[in-house]
Order: C-alpha cells, then sequence, then structure tokens
C-alpha cells in the first residue's frame, strides 16, 4: 500500500514521497524496511475521510508483517469529507473512529488530536470508553472542532483511561463540566487549555479544587461563561490552589446570553489562587467592569512574582487608532501601578513599561 495516502511525518516525508514507487515495487528489502517502519509510523496525520478509511484496513489486517499500531507516536486525525450537500458520511466517519478505537493493539501513543468540523460529523460521541485502549500511554490530547462528536462523554473517557497525561486542549462548544471535572480530578495536568462557552465558574472552582491543582503550570481560559458570585463566594483569597501555575492566559471578547457577569472583583479573586504567577495575559474588549486603572493596580500588588503583564484588545485593527487598545485606562494610571513594581513588565496597548523608564 501507498503509505503517502495515510500518514505525514515532518522528517521523512520528502524522503517517503521518493521511495514510494521502489516500496511498492519492491525494490527495498523488507529488512530494510522492517528497521525503517518506526521512524515512517511515528507522527500520522490523517486528513482525510479515505486516509482514515485506508488506516482502518491496515491496523486491523490480520496478516501484518510490522506491528504498525505499536510503531505511532503521534496521531492527528481531520478526516475531511467531500462535504456534498446531497451526501454525507457523518454516519461513516462516526463508525470508522469506533472501528480505530476497538483495533486490539498494543498502542504507545504519546499525543492524539481530533478535529472534527461539523459538516463532516455531526453524529455525538456517547462512549465514554473511547480511550479505553489507546488512552494509558497518551501525554497529550487535544480535542477541537465544531462536531457534537466532542462531546462531555469524550472528555470524560480522557479522565477516565488517560491517567498519565500532561497536557490536555478541549476546545468545543458541546463540552460541559462533566467531563472536563473528571479530568482535573483524575490527571496530574501541567498545561490546561479549555475554550468552551459551557464552562463557567462551578467548573473553574472544580479545576481549583482538582488533583491537577497542584501540579499545572500553564492555564489558558477562552471565552468561558464566568460569573463574578461562585468565584467571591467559594474561593479563598487565602489559599494556594495553583501553587504551581507559572503562565495564566485570560481571553474574554464577547457577553453571554446567560446573564453571567465577570467583573474585575472576581478576576481578581481568581488571580489570588495563582500567587507564583510570572506571566499573565488578558485578551479581551475595551470592557470598563474588568479592565480599568484599579484592576490593573490591584492584580500587580497581589502578584508579587508577576514579572509579564500583558493586555490586549484584538478588535483594534477594526478601530480608530488608540494608544492604550481603547481600554478605560491612563498613562498615568498604569505608571502608578508600576510605581513600587518597576520590575514588571506591561504592554496595555502601544504602551510598554520597559519604553516608559
Amino acid at each position: 500500500f501507498n503509505l503517502t495516502t495515510i500518514f505525514g511525518t515532518r522528517f521523512f516525508g520528502s524522503f517517503i514521497w521518493k521511495l514510494q514507487n521502489s516500496f511498492n515495487s519492491a525494490c527495498l528489502s523488507t529488512q530494510f524496511f522492517r528497521n525503517a517502519a518506526p521512524f515512517f509510523w511515528q507522527d500520522v496525520q490523517i486528513l482525510y475521510f479515505e486516509q482514515l478509511q485506508r488506516l482502518v484496513e491496515v491496523l486491523a489486517s490480520q496478516n501484518q508483517n510490522f506491528p504498525y499500531a505499536n510503531y505511532i507516536r503521534n496521531l492527528h486525525i481531520t478526516a475531511r469529507t467531500r462535504r456534498t450537500p446531497s451526501k454525507t458520511r457523518s454516519p461513516e466517519l462516526k463508525t470508522l473512529l469506533y472501528n480505530l478505537i476497538s483495533i486490539d493493539a498494543s498502542w504507545n501513543l504519546l499525543t492524539f488530536t481530533l478535529d472534527l468540523d461539523i459538516r463532516d460529523c455531526h453524529e455525538v460521541s456517547l462512549r465514554t470508553d473511547f480511550f479505553a485502549k489507546m488512552g494509558h500511554s497518551l501525554e497529550q490530547v487535544s480535542l477541537h472542532g465544531s462536531s457534537p462528536f466532542c462531546s462531555d462523554a469524550l472528555s470524560f473517557s480522557v479522565g477516565e483511561y488517560c491517567t498519565n497525561l500532561k497536557k490536555v486542549v478541549l476546545e468545543s462548544r458541546y463540552f460541559h463540566g462533566y467531563g472536563i471535572g473528571h479530568i482535573t480530578e483524575g490527571c496530574a495536568l501541567t498545561d490546561l487549555t479549555i475554550w468552551c462557552r459551557q464552562v463557567t465558574s462551578s467548573v473553574i472552582i472544580s479545576i481549583l479544587q482538582g488533583r491537577c491543582s497542584q501540579t499545572l503550570q500553564f492555564l489558558t481560559l477562552k471565552n468561558c461563561d464566568l460569573d463574578d458570585k461562585p468565584l467571591l463566594k467559594n474561593t479563598d483569597p487565602k489559599a494556594l490552589l495553583l501553587p504551581k501555575l507559572k503562565s495564566l492566559t485570560f481571553i474574554q471578547l464577547y457577553e453571554f446570553s446567560s446573564g453571567n457577569i465577570l467583573t474585575s472583583a472576581g478576576l481578581l479573586r481568581l488571580l489570588e489562587s495563582c500567587p507564583n504567577l510570572v506571566e499573565l495575559e488578558l485578551e479581551t474588549t475595551g470592557d470598563s467592569s474588568l479592565i480599568n486603572d484599579a484592576s490593573i493596580f490591584n492584580i500587580i500588588q497581589k502578584l508579587q512574582k508577576l514579572e509579564d503583564f500583558s493586555i490586549n484588545n484584538p478588535f483594534t485593527s477594526r478601530l480608530s487608532f488608540h494608544h492604550l487598545g481603547h481600554f478605560d485606562v491612563t498613562v498615568e494610571g498604569l505608571l502608578a501601578a508600576l510605581k513600587d513594581r518597576p520590575e514588571v513588565r506591561l504592554r496595555v496597548g502601544a504602551f510598554d513599561s520597559i519604553m516608559s523608564y
């Protein structure tokens, strides 16, 4: 079979392309391929539906000369279909994914990425054993996309079977707190990214109280539906809830219809749980209830180990130029916040404290 139709590898891609005809015509010895196979199969990238079909056929074959599944370390699946309105392959794609995880093989995966578009798969995954066979060795899992296949059942399976995880990325509107909480309670994560508008302050509090709270070093929260009340009520500002967290990226770009409101008070309470924070990045609109002179001052004074603090408004390119990114802040207020902490690099819009001293 043609290896280039199944996978791509950053190091051997061009080499494989040149050798494919030689391999198919048996010009390469079996011993050579036996030695090279682990390198060829190390990084597998499935871009299209047909490639996933072929991969499942090969791995499920009973006549394998080489245990290909054992060689795979990094598996990335997109599996795009032809997207014709008259015919959808969504049910077939779901079946193929289930067939893949059901293959009886000695998986030794290190990273697994699933990035599904709703135009390719509009089926919901209900299996909580998705990672039962391949999850034991995984160190990194990324689940992305607009497809409802990326459901709570899928994220629950991550927490249930991927106990050696270090990095998790969850980016889908269909993730709620159930699966995410199971991951943070069962895995000693060092890096966590959540981008889901169904995630509320209660989910964030469960993260602060889970097993990963003692190991987490990098945390990214994107467009989560947070509210002041649970944060102010259920988090103790004196407790070192995330003692090892070094970097926090917080992105809030639009309001939610739920009625939940996050202000600078709730944000500050969340940051108080990260006393050893070194890098803080806030990406938001010019909402004065979240970013203002007083909130910046309080954040810098509370986080005594902070070294780099950046605030960015991604919508400024669509607006008239404003040197402070259309935030309700003043240069005088920013300088006052740095008066006792000149070692902190503060960036707001075009303002950079390095250039101001």
